[in-house]
């Protein structure tokens, strides 16, 4: 398993429910990331590569603001990659204490009472090389934050409630971005 994280052969996906409306068409952020000791990771500029993919699947809007729901495979496996990239996009996670302004952060808190991030499905080829997959459906209490977001558009409210209720934990590749 760790030859397989170290070329990247482990499929790692995530759904984030972050702020603002991301553009349907964002498909990648690619960038150089580097960090020191207990700093937030800083995406842009020098350090390591980090690349990571996201399929918007919904829009929507809480009593605190509009939000967006996004499918995510990482594809190398920076420290806070994801959140760190969200934020360098001006779309940070939902309550995310280090990547968001204080402010913002304490406004999430109607939202969830923790960063709205969650690891929903990992792959990887066993000894054997079979492939094995591990799901795992939305915890309750981000099952409670998706619950107060609402759709923007029929398709989005039909993806935020497909993971309310737990049929939407699948390979990252089977999803769709949100179209216009």
């Amino acid at each position: 398993l760790l030859l397989q994280l170290s070329t990247g052969d482990i499929e790692r996906d995530y759904v984030v429910l972050c702020r603002g409306w991301v553009p349907g068409h964002v498909q990648a952020v690619v960038t150089r990331m580097h960090w020191r000791d207990d700093a937030p990771t800083v995406s842009g500029g020098r350090g390591k590569t980090s690349w990571t993919k996201l399929k918007v699947r919904a829009h929507g809007v809480t009593k605190v603001g509009s939000t967006s729901l996004a499918a995510v495979r990482i594809i190398t496996g920076r420290r806070h990659q994801i959140r760190s990239h969200f934020s360098h996009m001006g779309h940070p996670i939902v309550r995310d204490c280090l990547y968001t302004s204080s402010d913002t952060f304490q406004v999430d808190q109607a939202i969830c009472d923790r960063n709205c991030l969650h690891r929903y499905r990992l792959a990887f080829l066993d000894s054997g090389q079979s492939q094995q997959e591990v799901l795992l459906k939305l915890p309750p209490d981000l099952t409670d934050a998706f619950r107060k977001v609402q759709g923007k558009s029929r398709a989005s409210g039909m993806a935020l409630r497909g993971w309310i209720d737990g049929h939407e934990c699948r390979d990252w590749a089977a999803y769709n971005s949100l179209r216009r």
